[in-house]
């Protein structure tokens, strides 16, 4: 006589040879008689996340987790089909427990970067890939997802080798490529990103993430038609994912009988049943159509939502980062200014772009860079890494401001050095007489650029604060922005910012710091554009003028405008009432 395999052994026999739907059917019927049954609730768990049934999954997983509370493979599981189903909050401690019950699952490691990076956590999610690279060296999904976190968080040298590293791994992982054409693109390694977007494609002609990609890639080049092109297959292939709406309404203007605001509009239909960021991405492309289509107050009842629920998904702790700004200010008296002039590195070379987004600093910096003696660098964290190191050699804990109290001139003078060795390294920096550098954070660290580099020039770009505050507030930013999605903390936000810039005016010598308005800018552009080239110490360039013509990656909210001449409606928009904005501007009251 035969005896009859148990269903359990059948289901996992078949599923390791990838029928998946078998193994399925054998594990339901184990599970009919055993309820308790972990090995058949662990892995239909798997089989059903691995089939888009997310709902499913987490239940079965749940299961199998409270029926062996220290199994590793379990809590891993479940992690994964919680970061699947977008709800990245309940996966980290889940994972953290499965990284704890087995320290060197380099899995585990990789899923609760996942986690972290989509809530946020770059830091932390670049230490869980890092370690999952340690843990398994040809772990390609780890290597392609530890350059992706390390191009967010503008670490794109390093990303660059890592990622070349997974792709020498899995020369053919389709995801590898395209997140090294986000690095290369930052790194203004145009034809090279461009290639890599195309071998992603040609891998794998329905990712959707490596279509969106390319679009993203033609966008920035200012190639609006392809990357509308790009952006449209990416919809088609995954038209419930809202992101890649945001993205294709960006390239263009939407009129009222476009297909795809028909189609957002059907998806909103639904909105409560899109997992994760994809009602907040959803509201932000909306308000972005109803924008263009003039439906202005439909626009800003979408911002409010959207704003909403991105401003509930993130800590900030508004005390604290108005309390440092206003430190900043305190600590670079004017006494300590004096003390500490002329210590730093003497170059002459870089030209800082400071203030608040959305104020004109795209515009400001194609002006220099349509220069023939000015590079771009773009956004680029080296001030505050070149401080790190500093601090780190000196083996002090102050954080700064409160650093620059004990602070001489060795120390000022190495945070100059090791910055211009970074900002010499940019691509493309060459024999240029200057770079611009246009982290606009750095706006908190203006007197510390002036004594470690003396003779570097700052450029505050600054706009109508209302202006400025509702432009920022329409964006879904791709860098973490926390004080951009309440009214409220964003006027005050401002108002601290405002103060801060104000000190800096009155405790830097005159010539250093040269503040450009907006709306000068627009209305009176060559002369403007003249005075900011003179401020770089420059003869004046013809080819500043025609900005617009001029070739490079330009990857801000502003990629659009800057390909176009100089035009004034962005000076004249529609704007809510004054009830709708009293958050706003009982904030910025405060600057006075």
């Amino acid at each position: 006589m035969v005896k009859e395999i148990p269903d359990t052994l059948l289901g996992m026999q078949l599923f390791k040879q990838g029928q998946l739907a078998r193994a399925a059917s054998h594990f339901r019927r184990a599970l009919a008689t055993d309820a308790g049954n972990y090995e058949a609730l662990n892995l239909l768990g798997v089989i059903s996340a691995q089939l888009g049934r997310q709902d499913e999954a987490i239940g079965l997983l749940q299961r199998a987790v409270a029926a062996y509370p220290l199994a590793p493979e379990a809590h891993n599981n479940l992690g994964m089909a919680l970061n699947l189903a977008k709800r990245h909050d309940e996966a980290v401690p889940v994972l953290e427990k499965a990284v704890s019950l087995s320290p060197s699952d380099a899995v585990a490691r990789n899923n609760l970067g996942v986690a972290h990076q989509a809530l946020g956590h770059r830091e932390l999610a670049v230490a869980c890939f890092q370690r999952a690279c340690q843990l398994r060296p040809d772990y390609v999904e780890a290597l392609s997802n530890f350059g992706a976190a390390l191009h967010m968080l503008k670490r794109d040298e390093s990303a660059v080798a890592v990622l070349s590293r997974a792709l020498q791994v899995n020369p053919r992982f389709a995801q590898a490529h395209s997140n090294l054409a986000a690095a290369l693109l930052s790194l203004d390694r145009i034809d090279d990103a461009v290639a890599a977007c195309e071998r992603a494609i040609s891998l794998d002609r329905g990712n959707a993430e490596a279509q969106a990609q390319a679009g993203t890639t033609f966008l920035a080049l200012g190639k609006f038609e392809e990357a509308r092109r790009r952006l449209g297959e990416a919809v088609r292939l995954a038209p419930s994912n809202p992101s890649f709406y945001g993205k294709l309404v960006s390239c263009y203007t939407v009129e009222p009988a476009d297909p795809h605001l028909k189609a957002m509009e059907q998806l909103h239909a639904r909105i409560d049943e899109l997992p994760g960021d994809g009602p907040t991405e959803l509201h932000f492309a909306l308000a972005k159509a109803y924008t263009d289509t003039g439906e202005h107050q439909r626009a800003f009842d979408q911002l409010t939502k959207g704003n909403d629920l991105k401003r509930r998904s993130l800590q900030y702790d508004e005390a604290t980062t108005l309390c440092w700004l206003g430190r900043i200010g305190d600590i670079f008296s004017p006494e300590l200014m004096r003390r500490n002039a002329g210590l730093g590195a003497l170059s002459a070379k870089p030209v800082f772009i400071v203030g608040m987004m959305r104020s004109g600093s795209t515009l400001v910096e194609q002006i220099l860079v349509s220069h023939p003696a000015i590079v771009g660098a773009g956004e680029r964290p080296y001030l505050r890494e070149a401080y790190e190191r500093v601090r780190q050699q000196m083996g002090t804990e102050l954080p700064y401001p409160e650093f620059m109290e004990t602070a001489r001139q060795k120390q000022l003078t190495d945070i100059g050095r090791a910055y211009l060795t970074l900002l010499e390294n940019t691509p493309l920096a060459g024999e240029a007489s200057r770079i611009t550098d246009k982290m606009l954070s750095n706006f908190a660290m203006v007197g510390l650029i002036h004594l470690a580099l003396p003779n570097a020039r700052i450029i505050h770009t600054c706009r109508d604060p209302v202006a400025t505050c509702l432009s920022a507030y329409s964006k879904l930013f791709t860098d973490e922005q926390p004080f951009t999605y309440d009214l409220g903390e964003l006027g005050r936000y401002y108002a601290a910012y405002r103060r801060l810039m104000a000190h800096w005016r009155e405790v830097l010598p005159a010539g250093v710091m040269l503040d450009v308005q907006y709306e000068s800018l627009v209305d009176n552009f060559e002369a403007e554009a003249r005075r900011i080239v003179a401020h770089c110490g420059l003869d004046w360039d013809e080819k500043c003028l025609s900005f617009y013509e001029t070739e490079r990656a330009v990857r801000t909210a502003s990629a659009a405008q800057v390909r176009k001449p100089i035009y004034k409606s962005a000076t004249g928009r529609w704007r809510p009432s004054d009830d709708l904005l009293a958050p706003l501007l009982a904030g910025l009251n405060s600057m006075r």
